[in-house]
């Protein structure tokens, strides 16, 4: 009897334990999950090419980077409306576009891409300070 007593004993611990760990596993983060860029350099489309070896097809740009955090949403069970986005700067300048819209574009797909905030690098500054100014007032997230 004693015997039988410990063995339905086990199992109902066993099954606790993995009640307790499913149920955990199906909880949504209630953490904050920040994701960060660094130096862009206007680089809003994908590119090819080789990276450390690699070769890659249609690599980056701001599109990569929205999907990027929305699909690692799922595997580290994370809510994306928990996610903070910055950017540490040097992202106005460097490609045809950017350089053509004097910042504009990168600025304008960043704010749909959902950053946050964003440090001033020495390349937002390739335009003047007047057109830093006017980009800060036309960002809706926090220039730092």
């Amino acid at each position: 009897m004693v015997r039988n007593l410990a063995i339905i004993t086990f199992i109902l611990v066993c099954v606790l334990c993995g009640m307790y760990v499913y149920d955990y596993l199906q909880m949504p983060s209630k953490g904050l999950t920040i994701f960060y860029t660094s130096n862009l350099r206007g680089q809003i489309n994908p590119f090819s090419g080789s990276v450390e070896g690699r070769q890659y097809n249609q690599l980056g740009g701001l599109a990569f980077i929205k999907g990027f955090i929305k699909k690692m949403a799922k595997p580290y069970n994370y809510d994306p409306k928990n996610v903070i986005l910055l950017d540490t700067g040097d992202a106005l300048f460097g490609t045809a576009e950017a350089t053509l819209t004097m910042g504009d574009m990168p600025l304008k797909l960043m704010n749909k891409c959902g950053y946050d905030a964003m440090a001033i690098g020495n390349f937002e500054f390739e335009f003047g300070f007047d057109k830093k100014f006017y980009s800060k007032q036309s960002s809706s997230y926090v220039g730092m």
